[in-house]
């Protein structure tokens, strides 16, 4: 569960679905952009219900754990320095 609303990049999010483990999280624009499908994004008030849902639906926890898996492997930092130059080259124009 990440309940935050205010984290920047969301690395726990990212080492969790990496762990092949099941994310719900806060909707944030940046856990949007982070994890996309591959976590049960939820308001701040639907927290306890996802969590329910997850902790009883197998066919669920097993789709969020590979959606996250298979969005943790396009992680890297590499992919995160490249972004960061494209921005950084758009900005100093």
């Amino acid at each position: 569960m990440h309940p935050s609303l205010h984290e920047g990049f969301g690395l726990t999010l990212a080492e969790a679905m990496g762990a092949e483990t099941p994310v719900v999280a806060v909707t944030t624009p940046a856990v949007v952009e982070l994890c996309g499908d591959a976590a049960l994004l939820v308001p701040p008030e639907g927290l306890a219900a996802a969590l329910a849902e997850v902790a009883r639906d197998a066919e669920l926890r097993g789709r969020l754990s590979a959606r996250g898996r298979q969005r943790a492997l396009t992680l890297s930092w590499d992919a995160s320095a490249r972004a960061h130059e494209r921005a950084y080259t758009l900005a100093s124009r």
